[in-house]
């Protein structure tokens, strides 16, 4: 068999006119317009074959280094046939050359990267945001409260009585909690967010004035910061920005360098605003404040009273036009939520 092309040969600049013939044994011999280059080259099971990709030229190198191209594919196709070479390049080839396996291989390509970022990145962001050395969620939390301050809050409104009598009772809630965690209440004033909680990442829970109004007594809002305290024992905040960030996950996973995503504290502030915790996640939370309050004697009914409230408020405010409408809504799906948590009530 022979097969005409472009001979590069190791250690030179020269392109020769070359022909590659190869035996019914198998050797290769190169055979060229220049006399020195004319010699037994290798078995042809030796030959480094670039895959086939439609009519492109093919390139075949020899241990010494040289470099032989042509743009017979069939003739170098039937080389790595008869001496059994190079299966995955041909396989390769096959499923590139047929409409139906492009589109299978399309279809399975969409159904894999569907199922990783179900799948493998949540865990993978769990996983991450479970591993990071407290002082990252410090730094977040820090960075996060004076974005907000600076964006959407404005100092609480209530009295210093008021505030210090439900920052008592938290620290007793927190007394109880019986977990390595150091929580911290704050309260403040703001229109854009109405009644809410939330916590950030390094314990610091935020009350808003217009809850504490909403709640019809301070077991109520004890069992929305329980709830609170649920997402910063599981990390959810770092959970959920991770998450969202996929590309940090895969190159973290990829790495195996789990401090290196300390490199994303900067930018998480920022990212921190838009988060919404998925439902997953709250159900985490709900089940951590129904565990909390069955065995520190806090009736259940305390939740679900302040999550009817929270519902019919959230909704009376539904279609107003701002940019932070959304901001913080840690409670998507309420009515469903009480209805799960009731469901598991004795």
């Amino acid at each position: 068999m022979k097969i005409e092309g472009i001979l590069y040969p190791a250690g030179t600049s020269r392109a020769v006119p070359a022909t590659l013939e190869v035996d019914l044994q198998g050797m290769a011999t190169l055979v060229g317009s220049y006399a020195d280059i004319t010699t037994p080259v290798c078995h042809a099971n030796e030959l480094n074959i670039s895959p086939r990709i439609g009519n492109s030229k093919r390139q075949l190198r020899f241990h010494d280094g040289g470099l032989f191209e042509t743009t017979d594919n069939d003739a170098v196709d039937q080389i790595a046939s008869a001496f059994k070479t190079h299966h995955f390049q041909r396989a390769i080839h096959y499923l590139e050359s047929r409409a139906r396996n492009v589109a299978l291989s399309a279809v399975t390509v969409i159904v894999l990267v569907g199922l990783f970022m179900v799948y493998a990145v949540p865990m993978g962001a769990r996983h991450i945001a479970m591993s990071l050395p407290p002082s990252m969620a410090v730094s977040v939390g820090e960075g996060s409260l004076k974005l907000l301050d600076q964006m959407v809050f404005e100092p609480s409104r209530l009295s210093h009585q008021r505030q210090n009598e439900l920052r008592d009772k938290m620290a007793s809630v927190s007394a109880n909690a019986q977990n390595d965690h150091v929580f911290t209440l704050k309260f403040r004033h703001s229109q854009k967010v109405g009644a809410n909680a939330f916590a950030l990442p390094n314990g610091t829970l935020i009350v808003t004035d217009d809850l504490v109004e909403l709640a019809s007594n301070d077991q109520q809002i004890m069992a929305v910061l329980i709830h609170e305290m649920g997402h910063v024992v599981y990390r959810h905040a770092l959970q959920q920005v991770l998450q969202n960030s996929s590309l940090s996950i895969m190159l973290i996973l990829v790495t195996g360098d789990i401090i290196s995503a300390t490199n994303l504290a900067a930018a998480i502030p920022g990212l921190l605003l838009k988060t919404h915790y998925s439902r997953s996640m709250e159900t985490e939370a709900d089940n951590y404040a129904r565990d909390y309050m069955l065995k520190n004697g806090l009736a259940p009914v305390h939740f679900t009273d302040i999550m009817h409230r929270l519902a019919q408020s959230h909704e009376e405010n539904l279609g107003e036009d701002d940019e932070f409408s959304d901001i913080l809504s840690s409670h998507p799906a309420i009515e469903d939520r009480i209805e799960q948590f009731l469901k598991k009530d004795p």
